[in-house]
């Protein structure tokens, strides 16, 4: 029923991206140890790969290969439940993800039942062939989290693997191959991150270089006050002493 819009012409300023909190990897490693069964694989997916959640549970043991020098994950869209519509990634990104020795360690040992790499937690026999519950990995994800005294939703693994990623060297580049689409704001906060690392390391390169310019000066010793007593004890000019020119 308006004739004009009241906001016309108004813009709207984004907020500057801040850096976000971040699981370190002490804490990645406390998450993954007090989980069990199928949650321990979940967990340890995306914090060693950066998958989202929902390319977790829609893993398959055809997406994985363990054996070889380069054992990888497929990420791809595929059916879920007969004639219904497929699930497909965020942005149809298909895309290869390497593994990590950790993570293949345990993938190696889950048994191979169903289709899913990630079990159905609560399955029934009308769901036991259908992928994992999301809102089931996170109810547990928060238990844990309280146990360890922490915080954080499912997304804070992807988020904290590529934070570390980034303070370990990795470029831009190669961390969008493995995690797939990262949106412009939060590859500014990782930029951001990397910054304050870049400017943390090079003042502490200064502050090494300042100290082997400017060595210190080594203290006198027992050795020093001894040569001194002993030129005393001889005559020399020391401290009360006196030479042997004013005795003659």
């Amino acid at each position: 029923m308006l004739t004009a819009s009241p906001v016309a012409g108004t813009k709207l300023v984004k907020p500057k991206p801040t850096p976000r909190d971040y699981w370190r990897q002490d804490k990645l490693d406390a998450i993954v140890d007090a989980a069990r069964g199928p949650y321990k694989a979940a967990y340890l997916l995306m914090s060693e790969t950066g998958m989202r959640v929902g390319e977790v549970v829609h893993l398959t043991h055809d997406d994985l290969t363990l054996d070889g020098p380069a054992p990888v994950a497929h990420i791809r869209a595929k059916e879920v439940v007969a004639g219904a519509k497929p699930w497909r990634l965020k942005n149809g990104e298909e895309r290869v993800v390497p593994l990590s020795p950790r993570a293949v360690a345990l993938l190696s040992t889950l048994p191979r039942r169903r289709r899913w790499v990630i079990d159905r937690m609560n399955g029934t026999a009308a769901t036991a062939n259908q992928p994992a519950n999301d809102r089931h990995i996170l109810s547990y994800l928060k238990t844990v989290l309280a146990r360890l005294g922490l915080e954080g939703t499912n997304h804070k693994f992807r988020h904290s693997f590529c934070t570390i990623a980034v303070l370990a060297g990795v470029d831009f580049f190669t961390l969008r191959r493995w995690v797939g689409h990262v949106d412009e704001e939060a590859l500014k906060i990782y930029v951001h991150i990397a910054d304050e690392q870049a400017q943390m390391t090079m003042r502490q390169l200064a502050e090494r270089r300042q100290a082997a310019a400017h060595p210190a000066k080594p203290a006198r010793g027992r050795q020093g006050i001894s040569k001194v007593s002993a030129k005393s004890s001889r005559g020399g000019r020391g401290a009360g002493g006196v030479s042997a020119k004013s005795q003659r």
